[in-house]
């Protein structure tokens, strides 16, 4: 299971990031798309035909990403619980308090307006380099209620 973080949110995940904004931005798009590589060369089994991993989109999980409508975002749940249950072949599709140890993760969300504007400019850029790289739009396309954020 290959579970994705937006670019940004990853960036500022790193406690120092904003000291070398370019060394970070390459290092976590580079190991993005060494990922992508290497997930795109491995899709399915050669013997049994299955599809060898699948990709989870973390921002689908959280409340940020429904503007905190609780009915939409336990669907967004409940529907990624559908898929893991697909995806690994489990017998039960119901987990009552799968989300009870939940914690949302305010720290590292990424905040446009805490850097400076040309930081912006280079992220930016770099964002959308690796938005035709990672997730990979192939993957993207299977499953269009698993789209993920750059």
């Amino acid at each position: 299971v290959a579970i994705h973080r937006p670019f940004l949110d990853s960036l500022a995940s790193h406690e120092n990031w904003y000291q070398n904004i370019n060394l970070y931005s390459n290092l976590i798009g580079g190991f993005m798309m060494i990922l992508n590589l290497f997930l795109d060369g491995h899709t399915h089994d050669e013997v049994t035909g299955r599809k060898l991993w699948t990709l989870i989109c973390l921002e689908r999980l959280t409340s940020k990403y429904y503007n905190g409508n609780e009915d939409k975002m336990n669907f967004g749940r409940q529907e990624f619980l559908h898929h893991m249950v697909e995806f690994l072949s489990w017998d039960q599709s119901e987990c009552k308090d799968c989300w009870s140890s939940w914690k949302e993760d305010s720290e590292t969300n990424f905040d446009p307006n805490s850097v400076e504007s040309n930081w912006m400019e280079i992220l930016e850029v770099r964002r959308k380099e690796l938005a035709e790289e990672w997730p990979s739009p192939r993957v993207q396309n299977e499953n269009n209620n698993l789209q993920c954020v750059t």
